[in-house]
């Protein structure tokens, strides 16, 4: 019963609901911040750390050293590298919501979320298609002229007939449209992300910044070809930092390994 009465309750709120005085690029505003959810926001995160890891590792990824914990790197990450990113990640989603819907869908959908909080924009998009769904099956049995044959196997043919009517129906109508919108936005969105991180993978990082350093002090985050070439690198990037580098380094904290363990 209650499965029912979400889209029946969305159904309503989409098309019954009062009209916004929202502009379309506010809607679309509302549409990405609704359309967050957690396990999303740490995809992302994770996936720019990554990108960042791989940028502060190579000033010795040439020497022998490989990475032992990535996981203790990734923590070495200060978070305001992130947020520029996540900050033009939500800038440019706006902007893709804005090229694939338009006003009178953004306005629907946004309505539709402020009144049910809830309520996700795949919510939305299930009770439309189920709305029609139901719509364009019961105008195909109407349309189509049965046999009216008693056989059960003719009976079953004929409303698989019915069925891919319906389909063909509800592809070509606004739900199809809907799809086809749906993977365009997904397929942006995918795209937008990986070249933020080919983005971050081409800043040239100096050996002695603040977080190689951190993870060549720390232990285990990396391993070394020999008992003495942490302590090596540690003071050829002093040297360098010495002869005429920025004045001074921010060292970030190693994680230790009772916080990674909790």
């Amino acid at each position: 019963m209650l499965d029912f009465i979400k889209p029946a309750l969305l159904f309503t709120l989409l098309f019954c609901g009062q009209a916004s005085l929202a502009t379309p690029r506010e809607d679309a505003l509302f549409i990405v911040q609704r359309s967050s959810s957690p396990a999303w926001d740490d995809r992302v995160n994770l996936m720019l750390r990554e990108a960042f890891v791989a940028t502060y590792f190579r000033p010795i990824s040439g020497q022998s050293v490989e990475i032992a914990d990535f996981d203790r790197f990734i923590e070495l990450i200060p978070d305001q590298d992130i947020a520029p990113y996540v900050e033009r990640m939500n800038s440019e989603m706006v902007e893709v919501v804005l090229s694939i819907y338009r006003p009178d869908q953004l306005a629907r959908y946004a309505a539709a979320l402020r009144a049910d909080e809830s309520a996700t924009l795949q919510d939305i998009f299930e009770a439309e298609t189920q709305r029609r769904s139901a719509a364009e099956l019961e105008r195909a049995r109407i349309n189509r002229q049965r046999s009216g044959a008693d056989d059960p196997n003719v009976i079953a043919l004929e409303e698989l007939v019915v069925e891919l009517d319906a389909t063909t129906a509800l592809l070509q109508g606004e739900t199809g449209e809907n799809l086809a919108q749906s993977m365009a936005g997904s397929m942006k969105t995918l795209s937008m992300l990986m070249g933020f991180t080919r983005e971050i993978r081409q800043i040239e990082q100096p050996p002695n910044n603040p977080v190689t350093i951190a993870a060549l002090k720390a232990d285990g985050i990396l391993s070394f070809a020999n008992p003495v070439q942490r302590q090596s690198l540690l003071r050829q990037f002093s040297t360098s930092e010495n002869s005429g580098g920025s004045s001074s380094i921010f060292f970030v904290r190693p994680p230790t390994r009772a916080a990674h363990s909790n």
